[in-house]
């Protein structure tokens, strides 16, 4: 396993001891480390923007309103049903990696070579976690806007052993557990726009990307890389021409006590617990619970195609049902589809 610098074990000592004055000598006894070193990890830290208190005769208290990523912070939030810190995140991945970086070229990119290198390098559940991405990665060969400070990127792998034909469930998983996940936050407004564009106060906040590595000789996957990423806040200046009509935050513009950690918590939590424990039909009943497209007259884009018609209903597959202006039916596992404005 690979060894925690000093400062990033000072950070976790105070992460779970977030809102609560701690001593330098306590720290420092808690951690083996010399008092100086803990000095030198705080100064270091409030460089990189962590709102850290110091008192005289109380000590280093870590401020409530942080918004910073780290693994700490995360893993503060995961546990199940038990609450903060209830089991930690061996609950949920099996003692997986979470790694942490402020800037990366693309998370999805990162994390199917670690996964390449075999499970002991990158067991199902291993997450890599991103501030910012200079190469983010959407559908259809797009790119992804992935601006420093006001989103998260994180990618987190499964290892399902399944046929290629079967795991298609997997981006439609996401989709759930990302509305789940900010319903849980606290934000209600949310709704999923088929197949798996999450919206909040009709606007699209999250973009999800699976990539799967299928073996030739059995047809089976071997791994598949779920690629999240979420707008938290509005960027400075709003959103690029190309998508501020239909791009939208989370949170709005202000800053929220420590509103990445528990979103990608959250969202990770949410998705293995349908991962592991949901029926096919469950997931599907709460897909359509948030599915806001039935009834809603579409356009429905192939390629360069264009039809419109009407999106009638989900099955338990969530293959989206939809009618035609001709009358002609058909049902459609993948795709794109927008609203239209006639209505």
């Amino acid at each position: 396993m690979e060894k925690k610098s000093t400062k990033e074990t000072v950070v976790k000592y105070l992460e779970e001891n977030s809102g609560t004055p701690v001593s330098g000598s306590h720290i420092a006894e808690a951690l083996g480390i010399s008092r100086t070193a803990v000095w030198k990890a705080i100064n270091s830290l409030k460089a990189e923007g962590y709102m850290i208190d110091a008192s005289t005769g109380k000590g280093y208290t870590l401020r409530h309103e942080n918004d910073i990523v780290s693994e700490a912070g995360i893993m503060k939030y995961l546990g199940g049903s038990g609450g903060e810190n209830a089991g930690g995140a061996d609950s949920r991945s099996g003692g997986a990696k979470i790694i942490v970086r402020d800037s990366v070229t693309s998370t999805n990119d990162l994390l199917r070579e670690m996964a390449m290198k075999g499970e002991d390098e990158a067991p199902e559940g291993t997450m890599i976690v991103a501030s910012e991405q200079t190469k983010g990665k959407g559908r259809r060969g797009r790119s992804f806007f992935s601006p420093d400070g006001t989103g998260i990127y994180f990618s987190f792998l499964l290892r399902p052993n399944v046929e290629a034909a079967d795991a298609g469930m997997i981006t439609t998983m996401a989709a759930v557990a990302v509305a789940e996940a900010v319903k849980k936050y606290g934000v209600s407004d949310v709704g999923i726009k088929w197949v798996n564009d999450v919206y909040v106060g009709g606007r699209k906040v999250c973009g999800i990307l699976a990539e799967a590595t299928t073996s030739l000789e059995t047809g089976e996957i071997d791994s598949v890389v779920v690629g999240i990423g979420l707008n938290i806040y509005t960027p400075e200046g709003g959103f690029p021409d190309d998508i501020k009509d239909r791009a939208g935050s989370i949170l709005g513009t202000e800053r929220a006590d420590d509103a990445r950690n528990r979103l990608v918590a959250y969202t990770y939590e949410q998705f293995f617990d349908l991962y592991r424990n949901a029926s096919e039909k469950e997931i599907a009943e709460r897909y359509r619970s948030m599915c806001f497209v039935i009834g809603k007259k579409i356009t429905i884009i192939k390629g360069n195609e264009q039809r419109h018609g009407t999106a009638v209903s989900l099955d338990d597959r969530c293959h989206l049902l939809v009618r035609y202006e001709d009358g002609t039916e058909e049902s459609l596992f993948s795709g794109e589809i927008s609203l239209r404005m006639d209505q």
